[in-house]
């Protein structure tokens, strides 16, 4: 009976999550309907009183919301956080706290963020939650980083950095020693900026983590930079352009696009920094990054002076310190400044160049005067808060030896369990191991046999080109293979892939097949808002083969009329992808290519069902058609890995 009414619940309170998501996500990002979206999320966490488990999962939702919800989400987590004190629901409490502050941090309200990821720290040193107390570090460095106070950010990184290493936590390591090596580098200490970057790019190595990397190597490229080691900082800022490139972060190229320029500039290669800086500038224009901007115009008015193109170099700079002065970039004022002395004195205006060497100083003292004071200040914060870091680290001794008590008790009962139940384990464990190997084996049969089809199918339609004489199409299409087919090995040797470069990988494959057709369809990807492919995982090569049948048994004679449409909806622990073509219809695709059709069904099928061993019942494949002409609709419900 007891176990009835424990499923009832459970029942009970997933129906309620469901009906509360599907009611949010069909809020449009209008002012009157995000206010509606607050109120309703707001009216659930009243009803939820003191009931944890709804509780915890409201703050999922709000998260999941923060981009309808607009202006609207820090008065909720305001709210929520509010409800969480008056109910002492601490670990909700905790959270909620640290995600605000991190919300503050991105307005740049830095105060208010320190404050609620003190608070937060506060409780979860209370609850003795180690990976809390590693959040909560980190985001307060970051916090005080971004402010300059470099010397009170270091001192929170090193304490994240150790509990992410007694935690085992390889990731937040990695990211954290990012953190601590660009903070060395702020500082102009330059051998332990490397220090610490050389060990996350090592680690993001092996984690094959290309974003991370790409930015470690820019990294690198600026501290050889600052040392004057011009080639060595060419060659890191081209390989962390060539992963931003791989990885699509648009502003990213553009950071190395102007970071090379600088380096060129450097080497008194004045053509190819003006290059790289002419292609940064649009991008910072776009994305309205106005340090960026007069950075950018700066640099070509310096390379206008050293051409002798004095009415380019005066546009240039004008503009570039009237962005800088309005945003107050006193870095850059000092770069234009000394850069406008350069210019009057080729101009014999030595009256003018004096008073723009003179604000150049005066700009510089600024700078250090900043400086100066954001120490003082940092020193005040360090003792205030010296006494509250005393009481955490007395509390991290005390949880050491509780911990060592509970590990001391758990080896005795493990022993005690092994010698009764040996030769059990022993069978269980071979009969495991057994199971495991098969589902590895099986997995990677399917892949090997889906990819070679894949392949075969592109090579016919290069084969073709080249047998019709069309040589320059033929190098395209090889090219864009090249291409496609890197991407599609590497997806063949992972179990797991982020749904944004899944993504990418189908789009570069409809934009083959377009060009292979001569533009027969066009086509769309549409991902639900709530959707965040930057950290979704699925598994590799399922929605492919559909997209290949939609093309090429579907839409591929249609002269420019097909249309192909795939949609991405976020079912919380699944991604529902539909693929759907308006071409010939289930008549004619009952008659496809049946050999190949139905090894590849046959191929799905078997990997949908080790998907389910793994993680859970996933609904049935299936595949529609209204009528013989209209196309087909296949739904595919993977995984959500991670």
């Amino acid at each position: 009976m007891k176990s009835f009414f424990k499923r009832l619940s459970i029942s009970l309170k997933i129906c309620f999550l469901i009906t509360l998501l599907l009611e949010l996500n069909g809020v449009k990002a209008q002012p009157k309907d995000i206010n509606q979206l607050k109120d309703s999320i707001g009216l659930e966490i009243q009803k939820a009183k003191d009931n944890q488990e709804q509780l915890k999962n409201l703050l999922v939702t709000i998260s999941k919301n923060r981009r309808n919800l607009k202006d609207q989400f820090i008065p909720l987590m305001e709210q929520y956080i509010e409800h969480t004190e008056r109910v002492n629901f601490k670990p909700g409490l905790m959270e909620a706290l640290d995600r605000l502050g991190h919300r503050e941090r991105q307005e740049g309200n830095y105060a208010k963020a320190i404050n609620y990821h003190l608070r937060s720290l506060d409780i979860a040193t209370e609850l003795a939650d180690s990976s809390q107390l590693a959040y909560n570090y980190s985001n307060l460095g970051q916090a005080y980083r971004r402010q300059d106070y470099n010397a009170l950010a270091l001192q929170y990184f090193h304490k994240a950095l150790e509990v992410q290493q007694a935690l085992g936590d390889n990731q937040g390591v990695y990211f954290t020693q990012n953190s601590i090596g660009a903070t060395y580098f702020a500082q102009e200490d330059y051998p332990e900026a490397l220090y610490y970057i050389d060990q996350a790019v090592e680690a993001s190595k092996e984690y094959d983590d290309k974003r991370s990397l790409s930015f470690n190597y820019g990294c690198l490229g600026e501290i050889y930079l600052a040392q004057n080691m011009v080639d060595s900082a060419i060659n890191y800022f081209i390989l962390s352009r060539k992963l931003k490139v791989e990885t699509n972060q648009t502003e990213g190229i553009a950071v190395a696009d102007h970071l090379l320029g600088q380096a060129y500039f450097a080497k008194g290669q004045y053509s190819k920094a003006q290059a790289e800086f002419e292609k940064a500038l649009p991008v910072h224009i776009q994305t309205n990054n106005k340090r960026y901007q007069s950075l950018c115009l700066a640099y070509l008015g310096k390379i206008d002076i050293q051409l002798g193109r004095l009415e380019s170099a005066w546009n240039n700079l004008s503009q570039a310190k009237e962005i800088a002065l309005s945003v107050h970039s006193l870095e850059n004022l000092v770069n234009i400044e000394a850069a406008l002395t350069d210019y009057y004195k080729a101009k014999n205006n030595f009256a003018k160049a004096f008073e723009a060497f003179a604000n150049s100083y005066a700009f510089r003292d600024s700078i250090i005067s900043a400086k100066a004071k954001r120490n003082v200040q940092a020193l005040e914060i360090e003792y205030q808060t010296k006494k509250k870091e005393n009481e955490i680290e007395l509390l991290s001794k005390e949880n050491i030896i509780k911990s060592q008590r509970i590990r001391i008790g758990i080896t005795l009962l493990v022993l005690l369990v092994t010698v009764f139940g040996l030769i059990t384990t022993i069978y269980l464990q071979r009969q495991r191991n057994a199971k495991v190997l098969a589902t590895e084996l099986q997995h990677k049969l399917s892949r090997s046999q889906m990819n070679p089809h894949f392949v075969s199918n592109v090579m016919a339609s290069i084969q073709k080109q080249l047998l019709g004489n069309n040589l320059e199409k033929s190098a395209e299409y090889l090219g864009k293979f090249a291409q496609l087919n890197r991407v599609v090995l590497e997806h063949s040797m992972v179990d797991k892939i982020p749904l944004d470069e899944e993504i990418t990988m189908l789009s570069n494959y409809l934009e083959f097949e377009k060009l292979r057709l001569g533009n027969a369809f066009t086509f769309s990807i549409e991902v639900n808002d709530n959707l965040d492919t930057e950290m979704i995982s699925i598994p590799p090569l399922f929605i492919q083969p559909f997209v290949e049948n939609a093309v090429k048994h579907g839409v591929k004679d249609m002269d420019g009329d097909g249309e192909i449409l795939i949609k991405l909806t976020d079912l919380d622990t699944q991604l529902r992808v539909e693929v759907i073509d308006n071409g010939r219809g289930i008549s004619t695709t009952e008659s496809r290519d049946s050999k190949h059709k139905s090894r590849s069904m046959e191929i799905v099928k078997k990997r949908l069902q080790l998907l389910t061993r793994n993680y859970g019942k996933i609904p049935s494949l299936s595949i529609e058609s209204n009528s013989p002409s209209s196309g087909l609709h296949v739904t595919l419900n993977l995984p959500i890995i991670s």
